[in-house]
């Protein structure tokens, strides 16, 4: 993620498919991170952390506010990880590729760097982060415990916006922007003796722009619409052997445009609805609509009730249409989007003074999911691949929340969700049918802090039909009162060290990998 934990002031969740404002991808709910800004974190503060595997992680973040009334807020850190020193992989136990050990090939650096400046109306944002992870794992064939098995990723963004109000009826925002991504992944493989490296890169560059204006028509009724467009001048997806043949060279110029409009309507001083619908145009070949409708009920001061509904795509992926090695996969530049249809109806409930809660139920169905399909075969029987759209999903859930406000200004947090995800007649794999949580925060005396979470994840299914047992994660985190200026917090994970693998996909001999046990954080953090 491009900006550090400590520049963000919270994360909001909107709940549902949001298509119709935000385009595609945003299916199942949309996620929104509220940055700090300068009024909220003026001076300096240096943060220095030791952990678990080796890992060493400087942060620090400044904010001032000048005369003028500009705001400045920057963030940055770094982070150098050694990973574990000895993995063990079961499908690799042979002496061939050394027992199944991969040594010293897990380590991590990284860094990023947030910049927010506003002036008035203006407002800039921009952050910039670039990660290297070595890749023990033998994925895609590449050879096992190679120490040239290493993937980077970088993202960069910079944003400038301006809110007005020429009259009190009337807001606009407008913004333009930058935004790029860039992925290597290098592979190294040991044919008959013979050593090669292969790289994978992804290089992708583009620009934006979006108008958006709220018009109050009545005091019971407002509407909100934009428009939005992007161009990407060169997308690039390539593959090939350093000093040696290229299997992949594909380069794309596209733009996307986009129109949407949301009409809120106040019909009665506890009844609240929402109508909204955007068009996408994508890949100058698909179109699509989405729609979207809110109605919340509110009956009493203390209860509220949603119904929500909407309308959602995911516009495939230009590796889903054109990664295409010859003898192994395929192009689909037919490849259509896929759509999800949701409902759901949220129950909001104050309990009593100190106590809150939370009840849903959803279901959705999404259509056209993509996956790899064998759509020919080699002489030699080897199955070449294609991206195609085959399969359709059917999701049945509940979710209940309750937060209890407790004495001395401890808080009490508790979840659930219980879902069923039909995949053709089976149970969707990697979703699990539970999933709980608990969270608690206590003051301690001088201005210390505790706070510990418990983590329920039911069981799961990997692709290839195995059954993964329930993980449970106890993680504690204490707080010590600060003193002339500094403050250092401990943090323990997986205290009860349970062993449990997450499923992973096809690119991998193994079905599932090992996540980490037991492991500690320490930090110093300063304010001056």
């Amino acid at each position: 993620f491009a900006i550090d934990p400590e520049a963000i002031e919270r994360v909001e969740i909107i709940r549902g498919p949001s298509a119709a404002l935000y385009g595609g991808n945003a299916m199942f709910a949309v996620v929104n991170v509220v940055t700090r800004e300068a009024p909220m974190a003026l001076g300096a503060e240096l943060r220095a952390e030791a952990g678990s595997f080796g890992r060493w992680r400087g942060q620090g973040t400044f904010g001032h506010l000048f005369e003028d009334g500009t705001e400045l807020f920057v963030s940055g850190s770094t982070l150098m990880s050694d990973g574990h020193a000895l993995l063990f992989y079961r499908p690799y136990a042979s002496p061939k590729t050394g027992n199944g050990f991969a040594r010293d090939v897990d380590g991590e650096t990284a860094y990023n760097v947030f910049v927010s400046l506003r002036h008035g109306g203006f407002f800039f944002q921009g952050a910039a982060n670039r990660r290297t992870k070595d890749v023990p794992t033998g994925s895609f064939g590449a050879g096992f415990g190679n120490p040239d098995n290493r993937s980077l990723d970088s993202r960069r963004f910079a944003e400038l916006s301006y809110t007005g109000t020429p009259r009190p009826d009337l807001e606009w925002t407008g913004r333009l922007y930058y935004d790029s991504y860039y992925y290597d992944q290098t592979y190294g493989y040991d044919t008959a003796g013979l050593l090669t490296k292969n790289r994978d890169v992804v290089d992708s560059h583009w620009l934006g722009g979006e108008l958006r204006g709220r018009f109050t028509l009545t005091p019971t009724n407002s509407i909100t619409g934009g428009a939005e467009f992007t161009y990407h001048p060169n997308a690039v997806q390539r593959n090939f052997d350093l000093g040696g043949s290229t299997y992949l060279d594909d380069r794309r110029r596209f733009d996307t445009w986009a129109a949407y409009l949301q009409d809120e309507w106040q019909l009665a001083s506890n009844l609240h609805l929402s109508v909204g619908v955007r068009f996408d145009r994508v890949y100058d070949r698909l179109s699509e609509v989405s729609p979207r409708l809110g109605l919340v009920w509110q009956p009493f001061r203390t209860t509220s009730l949603k119904f929500l509904v909407g309308r959602a795509f995911r516009a495939p992926s230009l590796a889903d249409q054109y990664y295409a090695v010859q003898g192994s996969s395929l192009t689909n530049p037919r490849l259509r989007a896929e759509h999800m249809l949701s409902y759901e109806l949220v129950w909001e409930q104050q309990l009593a003074r100190f106590l809150s809660g939370a009840a849903s139920l959803y279901r959705y169905e999404v259509d056209g999911v993509t996956a790899s399909v064998t759509a020919a075969r080699t002489a030699d029987g080897s199955p070449i691949v294609q991206t195609r759209n085959v399969r359709s999903l059917e999701g049945l859930g509940a979710e209940l929340e309750m937060r209890w406000a407790l004495p001395h200004d401890a808080e009490l947090r508790t979840s659930y969700a219980l879902q069923r995800v039909d995949d053709g007649g089976r149970k969707l794999s990697n979703s699990p049918q539970h999933l709980g949580s608990l969270q608690l925060f206590v003051p301690l005396p001088h201005g210390a802090t505790a706070g510990g979470e418990f983590l329920l994840v039911g069981p799961r299914r990997t692709d290839g039909g195995r059954a993964l047992e329930s993980v449970r994660l106890l993680n504690l985190t204490l707080r010590s009162p600060v003193f002339m200026g500094a403050r250092v917090s401990a943090s323990g994970y997986n205290l009860r060290d349970q062993e449990h693998p997450d499923p992973v996909g096809s690119g991998f001999r193994q079905d599932r990998i090992q996540q980490d046990g037991r492991s500690w954080r320490l930090q110093v953090e300063y304010t001056f």
